[in-house]
């Protein structure tokens, strides 16, 4: 058994340059078609409906409005003629300044030298007293106020006539000169008029001035005052 091959030429395909110039004549062909089918077209409308008459517009021309007659020129009256300026009148001549007299010079009189007077040094401040010594100077200055409080205590009517009795404790700044600065009142009696009558008789009794044992400012005193009916 025998096999045999058979073998075909290949067939002359169209190359890519033919196939363009083909193509380009078709499109052709379709243009030509088209353009003479409008062309055909346009006839045929024109036969039916006559030709087409051209529209006239008419345009009237106007003047231009005449311009407005000009403004009368107003004419202005000359300027006044300028006033004749009056000449300065003429300076006097300076007078001549008479010259000074020159003054005999006055002979210095040479005064002897006073002896210059140096004051004397003062002497150095006394030292402060000591914190044991100021105190002790404070206690007996409260003691001694506090008596001539009491002394000078007076019991009001009102505290009389209700049979009332108390003590009142007081707080009292004093100035080394031994005016009153301020007094509070740190308890109470309990009975108003007792603490008035208490703060009265302060002011009322005249304190000297502290002694050099004691500071040189002010200093707060604790008194106690004591009221009855029955110190009178």
């Amino acid at each position: 058994m025998s096999a045999s091959i058979t073998t075909q030429a290949p067939q002359n395909s169209p190359r890519p340059r033919d196939r363009f110039w083909r193509s380009l004549l078709i499109a052709a062909a379709l243009e030509a078609s088209v353009g003479f089918a409008f062309v055909h077209l346009a006839l045929m409308v024109g036969a039916k409906h006559g030709p087409v008459q051209p529209s006239v517009m008419q345009i009237t021309m106007q003047a231009p409005p005449k311009p407005p007659p000009p403004k009368p020129v107003v004419k202005r009256p000359p300027p006044p003629p300028p006033k004749p300026v009056a000449m300065p009148k003429p300076l006097p001549p300076p007078k001549p300044v008479p010259r000074p007299i020159p003054k005999p010079m006055p002979k210095r009189v040479v005064k002897p030298l006073t002896p210059v007077q140096v004051a004397p040094t003062p002497p150095p401040p006394t030292p402060a007293p000591s914190a044991a010594v100021q105190e002790s100077a404070e206690q007996l200055y409260a003691s001694e106020m506090n008596a001539h409080v009491q002394a000078d205590l007076s019991v009001p009517a009102m505290v009389q006539a209700m049979n009332l009795s108390g003590t009142t404790y007081l707080a009292v700044s004093v100035a080394p000169s031994g005016a009153v600065l301020s007094i509070t009142v740190t308890r109470s009696s309990g009975a108003p008029p007792i603490d008035k009558a208490a703060i009265k008789a302060v002011r009322a009794t005249p304190l000297p001035a502290f002694s050099g044992k004691m500071p040189d400012h002010p200093v707060r005193f604790d008194l106690i005052v004591n009221l009855t009916t029955n110190s009178d």
